[in-house]
């Protein structure tokens, strides 16, 4: 039989879990069987490969069960655990700062989505039509699951909590103000949760026009509250007045402090030869910090630009398989060109504070 316990209870449970187990029982003497102590070290290392299901039961056998599963220091084990497997982020939820009721919720909530997904049974889901006026041009829902962002046409940017039924987007900010075009493209990454709550987005307009200008907005995006609470905050960090260039943007990469552009350019616009390109890389958190280089690629490109951490390396890739890579060792940026089948040659270039 299960002893089903309240957790609101205060129950002052031991130190070392104590289980009876029966042993041989010698029927001339029908002497009871001692008493087997097991340490919760082992019982945390055995919890951790239970299933959902089982965890809940295991929690209701006994006190001792009930408090391994019950601290914070088996929470962060199963959740660090649980994140390891591909598909499963923390969601951007600040683990020191959650209640150990929010760990728990959160951590048998994947253990029951990982395990249906995993099952043979085909998973069950629920649709839910979201009724919004807004027309937009990109949607992104984060790690998690709960928030929904979206940027109109307008260059409005929304954010909808899908996890209150009712609830509308609500306006996050405006891009087109002071008289600039609308952005229609944005990024969004999050930054050091062990710090607090918060990310960066950057809006831009990724099919740039050759010879316009279209500015990079980044700004900083802070979870005030907790739960059903929450609510957010924004900071701009920077604004990038893009810099007219004969070719046309097709690529980009941002991480906290750089922002890398790759350019294409036809020296002849009508034979469609002298195919040349542009990498500039700005630091954007230091505006004055910004280097370019150029150099000239066969027909039939197909670029790619990734900002990799933790040291910020960046590809660039085509059909030629020739590679650039950026090295960022201390304050200088070390821009390397490379061929698979020729020899190498580098570029240094010094970045100031």
């Amino acid at each position: 039989m299960l002893l089903s316990l309240d957790p609101a209870i205060s129950w002052s449970f031991p130190q070392r879990a104590i289980c009876n187990k029966p042993l041989l029982t010698n029927t001339r003497s029908q002497k009871s069987s001692p008493i087997l102590t097991i340490p919760p070290e082992l019982i945390h290392q055995i919890f951790l490969h239970l299933n959902a299901q089982t965890l809940i039961s295991m929690r209701q056998v006994c006190r001792a069960f009930y408090e391994v599963t019950f601290s914070r220091q088996f929470c962060y084990a199963r959740i660090q655990q649980l994140c390891s497997h591909p598909g499963i982020t923390h969601g951007g939820m600040r683990l020191k700062d959650s209640s150990i009721q929010a760990l728990i919720q959160w951590m048998i909530h994947r253990l029951r989505v990982r395990e249906q997904w995993a099952s043979s049974i085909p998973p069950r889901f629920r649709y839910r039509l979201i009724d919004s006026r807004n027309h937009y041009s990109q949607t992104e829902v984060l790690p998690g699951g709960r928030w929904l962002f979206g940027l109109n046409f307008e260059g409005n940017m929304t954010v909808l909590d899908l996890t209150r039924k009712g609830a509308h987007p609500r306006i996050l900010l405006r891009t087109a103000t002071g008289g600039r075009r609308p952005l229609t493209k944005f990024r969004v990454w999050y930054e050091d949760l062990e710090k607090e709550l918060s990310f960066r987005v950057a809006l831009y307009n990724k099919d740039c026009i050759p010879r316009t200008k279209s500015p990079i907005q980044v700004v900083r995006v802070r979870v005030v509250g907790f739960g059903s609470d929450a609510s957010f905050t924004t900071i701009p960090i920077t604004v990038i007045p893009e810099t007219e260039h004969e070719g046309r943007r097709c690529a980009l990469s941002f991480n906290d402090n750089y922002v890398l552009q790759y350019y294409l350019a036809y020296s002849n616009a009508i034979t469609g030869l002298g195919l040349s390109t542009f990498i500039s890389l700005w630091r954007y958190t230091e505006p004055r910090t910004f280097c370019e280089l150029h150099f000239s690629l066969g027909p039939d490109p197909s670029p790619r630009v990734r900002l990799l951490p933790p040291v910020m390396l960046a590809l660039i890739s085509c059909s030629r398989a020739r590679l650039v890579c950026c090295l960022k060792t201390g304050l200088l940026l070390l821009l390397v060109t490379s061929s698979a089948f020729t020899q190498s040659r580098g570029r240094t270039v010094a970045l100031s504070n």
